[in-house]
């Protein structure tokens, strides 16, 4: 029985995104005063091979959230990227080499922001909620394929204000029959109003959205827009 000793080396890709840029969509700087929520912006990042051997999956997603903080649980997705940095999948990413991406993502405009600080976070080799082409390429370390770019202020832009001012029913309404609604509504916002719907709810009391309401008893789609009252 022989016994021989010897030393192997493991080499494996390590993809890490180094820097991570977000301008305005012509390449200039996020004016002091923010971007408006709604608004575009043009998000750059570059990934680095810091392994010691070539990335050599055919390619792979890297994929783009925005937060308030720092905190990934927080992150809202914004989108995700092919990157085929090797066509002929010959040479793969060789160790040293890095690529840059560019996107245009809209800062996303609804109830859950405000105008605060935001953030956008590269995620390298990740596509969300396919867990398929989350880390399909192999790495010797999953844990450095997130950066953050520097905060960046936004605003709130003009918003449209619907408001209802006045509603005209029937003194008497017969139980099974048809009858007329009349109601106006002003839009007393600083924007145009592109498209809403308008709902009429049937209610024993004046609060909307309580047990007695018989929601709905008509829906109104109106597209043609309103301007400023």
């Amino acid at each position: 029985e022989q016994t021989y000793l010897g030393t192997v080396q493991v080499a494996s890709p390590d993809l890490s995104p180094v820097e991570i840029s977000v301008t305005l969509p012509g390449g200039g700087g996020i004016p002091e005063g923010g971007v408006a929520l709604g608004s575009q912006v043009l998000v750059t990042w570059t990934v680095r091979n810091i392994g010691t051997d070539a990335a050599r999956s055919s390619g792979w997603y890297d994929s783009l959230w925005i937060s308030t903080d720092t905190n990934p649980a927080n992150d809202v997705f914004l989108g995700a990227y092919y990157i085929d940095v090797d066509p002929s999948n010959t040479i793969g990413l060789p160790p040293s080499e890095q690529y840059t991406m560019s996107a245009l993502v809209t800062v996303p405009l609804n109830d859950s922001f405000n105008p605060v600080n935001h953030f956008i976070r590269v995620q390298a080799d990740n596509y969300d909620y396919y867990y398929y082409y989350t880390n399909f390429q192999p790495e010797n370390n999953e844990n450095n394929n997130g950066l953050y770019s520097a905060a960046f202020a936004t605003v709130v832009p003009p918003l449209a204000d619907m408001t209802v001012t006045n509603v005209t029913v029937p003194e008497f309404i017969e139980a099974g029959k048809a009858m007329t609604v009349t109601w106006t509504v002003n839009n007393t916002g600083g924007a145009q109003a592109p498209a809403w719907y308008d709902r009429i709810v049937l209610s024993s009391d004046l609060v909307y959205g309580n047990a007695d309401d018989v929601d709905p008893i008509g829906n109104y789609d109106f597209h043609s827009g309103v301007a400023l009252a």
